[in-house]
């Protein structure tokens, strides 16, 4: 239990652009309510709640805040506050369905095929994986839906960007969806990109040369997440998830390969914001 005077809560650090040019700014929104299960945050509506204070359309969180806050007599002491199973999870309702398989490709055959459409570069089939000296793009034809899981395997001499794009209509991608960088820019950071402009990046588990990797993409609801070889290396919310396509596709800037691509459907049960 807490003492006398003391709130606990959580507030989001908030990204964005405005007339005046881009800014953050960090608010106290939603103290923790106690219950039988314990301490727990009741938020309803995030996106609306973002918005009836003032953000624009193009504000995202950038990152969860842990408030405390004190009142008389604890005004200028130091309190110890120490937690303990600090747990997220979705609103109560039905378990939901499993993520669901819905594409997969090993490339074992001597052509791309039909099942991928080339938008930009010369993509082959080399040693039984999709290969393509850079720059290069290429949208599965597959619809996968807005919310989904892409995992690939993916290598190259000279890592710079070996990408993912989700939410994008098959015929063009610029500016759409979530572009989720794996070594971009030269290899010096990971990034996701919302309709072309930045919203999260770190510089862990960047791609090695001539080292195969795996990499998980996740857009689940407003939440997005990447991982490399089983460790996270990008975790983010949107509060404004897109929808500007149920398609995927693969981006290189130098040489690189694919191999054993999967792709997902998360039906919206099991969508997490």
């Amino acid at each position: 239990d807490l003492p006398e005077g003391i709130q606990v809560g959580f507030g989001w650090s908030i990204r964005g652009t405005s007339p005046r040019g881009d800014f953050t700014q960090t608010s106290w929104l939603m103290p923790l309510v106690k219950s039988e299960r314990g301490w727990l945050l009741f938020e309803e509506n995030v996106s609306d709640k973002v918005h009836r204070l003032g953000w624009g359309e193009d504000s995202y969180l950038d990152h969860w805040v842990l408030f405390v806050r004190g009142k008389t007599p604890f005004k200028g002491q130091r309190v110890v506050i120490y937690l303990d199973e600090v747990r997220a999870a979705s609103s109560p309702g039905g378990p939901g369905a499993e993520p669901k398989l819905v594409f997969s490709d090993d490339f074992e055959r001597d052509d791309v095929g039909e099942s991928w459409r080339s938008l930009h570069g010369a993509w082959t089939i080399k040693d039984r994986a999709l290969y393509v000296v850079g720059p290069g793009t290429i949208a599965c034809t597959k619809p996968v839906g807005p919310d989904t899981r892409i995992e690939y395997d993916c290598i190259a001499d000279d890592p710079a960007d070996l990408s993912a794009v989700v939410g994008i209509p098959p015929e063009d991608w610029v500016r759409q969806g979530y572009f989720f960088g794996f070594g971009a820019n030269a290899n010096t950071r990971n990034k996701i990109l919302r309709r072309g402009q930045e919203i999260h990046s770190d510089t862990r588990h960047l791609p090695r040369p001539r080292q195969w990797h795996h990499v998980v993409i996740e857009k689940r609801g407003r939440h997005l997440r990447m991982l490399v070889d089983g460790q996270a290396s990008l975790d983010t919310f949107d509060t404004r998830p897109l929808h500007d396509g149920d398609h995927f596709g693969l981006y290189v800037w130098g040489t690189g390969k694919f191999d054993n691509v999967r792709a997902y459907a998360i039906p919206p049960g099991e969508a997490k914001d």
